[in-house]
């Protein structure tokens, strides 16, 4: 993958695309990335990630709002709310039923909005757990504490926040530490998802729970499904930038999504970037729109790969489409 691949981005188009290694691995050859060897592909991953890092490690409480802001725009609600509280519910009775001390791991914590929403769901669990947030994001992490602590939480007893990013959780808590995981909008910042699974696995005590929540599509993983959104918006420069697009990308891949579920999630992730291009973001810089969001499906094997046994299907918050998913796991 040359280097002017890599950095490719238009320039005056409301919404920034950001590097193509930022979308999931199984569709890299889509957009031209090769790799020749495992050194190689590794190479690339953590190429990968360190764009997701730079990106998250700049974020604050604004781009938070500036989400949820475009997501009621688009129609979804406060969609990242709506997943919180469905994580909550679904941990709520394990937790009512366990009297002893418990740890949990809040990964791609923020503004710890996931951790509040459990607090609410389960108040008593103020008195009997530790919280670890971790997020790259230390301005968020600045807001989780105010918000936490009005819940109840107190740092350095029961929240500890640590600005880091979620596969280096197993040096800083070491293995078998942590009850329960809440990974909340936040597994999609990997391209390549077993890294970030198997530091779960590590982390978690036996029969140890992860609960995640998060975005589900396949728009990223063809330029002509990029393409095709990017063409729905208006600026100066658009036909000569589109042209530079398909002449670095090409148009590779299927315009619709077979599975009906995802094909309106795909339309959905769609609408949510129209309306954060109309919405005036305040946060500087924007976010990117190519991320690693992938089937729930692929969420579900990834975790029984790692070792997870995995409690049940995906849940989806609608009936219709896949772009907002909740599941659980066990460690074995």
């Amino acid at each position: 993958m040359g280097q002017s691949r890599q950095n490719w981005d238009l320039g005056a188009c409301p919404l920034r695309m950001g590097p193509p290694l930022k979308v999931t691995t199984a569709a890299w050859a889509n957009w031209g990335i090769k790799w020749s060897n495992a050194a190689g592909f590794g190479r690339l991953v953590r190429e990968s990630e360190d764009a997701y890092k730079a990106e998250w490690a700049a974020t604050t409480g604004d781009g938070h709002k500036d989400i949820a802001r475009a997501a009621e725009l688009a129609g979804l609600g406060n969609a990242n709310q709506r997943l919180n509280r469905a994580v909550s519910d679904l941990v709520a009775d394990e937790l009512s039923g366990i009297r002893r001390r418990l740890t949990v791991l809040d990964i791609g914590a923020g503004t710890g909005s996931t951790s509040a929403a459990l607090l609410e769901r389960v108040p008593e669990i103020a008195e009997r757990a530790t919280f670890h947030l971790v997020d790259p994001a230390e301005n968020a992490l600045a807001e989780a504490k105010e918000n936490l602590g009005r819940l109840g939480l107190v740092v350095g007893r029961t929240m500890h926040l640590h600005a880091a990013k979620d596969l280096e959780v197993l040096e800083l808590l070491g293995p078998a530490r942590v009850d329960l995981i809440l990974a909340n909008a936040a597994i999609h910042h990997h391209a390549y998802l077993q890294p970030a699974l198997q530091v779960m696995y590590g982390v978690l005590r036996p029969r140890g729970l992860v609960c995640i929540g998060d975005w589900h599509c396949t728009l990223w993983h063809a330029p002509i499904r990029v393409w095709h959104l990017l063409n729905s918006l208006e600026w100066k420069g658009k036909e000569k930038e589109l042209r530079e697009f398909e002449h670095v990308f090409g148009l590779s891949g299927n315009l619709e999504e077979p599975n009906p579920k995802l094909r309106r999630a795909n339309e959905e992730i769609a609408g949510f970037w129209r309306s954060y291009a109309e919405s005036k973001a305040k946060h500087t810089p924007p976010f990117f729109i190519l991320e690693g969001h992938r089937s729930p499906e692929d969420y579900a094997q990834g975790l029984e790969r790692a070792g997870f046994v995995v409690d049940h299907e995906p849940i989806p918050l609608s009936l219709q489409s896949w772009l907002l998913c909740v599941m659980t796991a066990r460690k074995r």
